[in-house]
């Protein structure tokens, strides 16, 4: 007689919804039920996923499409805009930076380029 599976841990519905919703942003593409719950190694049984997975959706935190049958569940896409201004604001001081330090690069080698001069014509 083969040995018994040991049992694994059946989460909460509450608890459920947080891995799911956590699950699907760090992946950030559709999945179906079934491969939720196979990704997730049987720690949501089915029928905590389907509750979860539809709770979730009247909520509005993540986006279901449904293909006849086949349902396909994703978070909603990322906002980017927020992140695109604060990139433009950051790279408006790294060029001012930047340009500090390309001036200061510039007055060195002139420096340098003088001293070459100096020292060649002294051999």
């Amino acid at each position: 007689m083969p040995p018994k599976k040991s049992k694994t841990e059946q989460y909460k519905p509450e608890e459920a919804e947080k891995i799911i919703l956590s699950y699907l942003k760090d992946q950030y593409r559709p999945y179906a039920q079934a491969d939720i719950i196979l990704n997730l190694h049987g720690k949501i049984n089915k029928t905590t996923m389907t509750k979860c997975l539809n709770d979730l959706v009247e909520s509005g935190k993540i986006l279901c499409k449904s293909f006849g049958k086949f349902n396909c569940y994703f978070c909603k896409p990322m906002d980017v805009t927020d992140n695109g201004q604060k990139l433009s604001s950051l790279q408006g001081s790294n060029n001012v930076d930047l340009d500090t330090d390309l001036s200061g690069y510039e007055e060195d080698l002139k420096r340098l380029q003088t001293q070459n001069i100096t020292l060649q014509k002294g051999k």
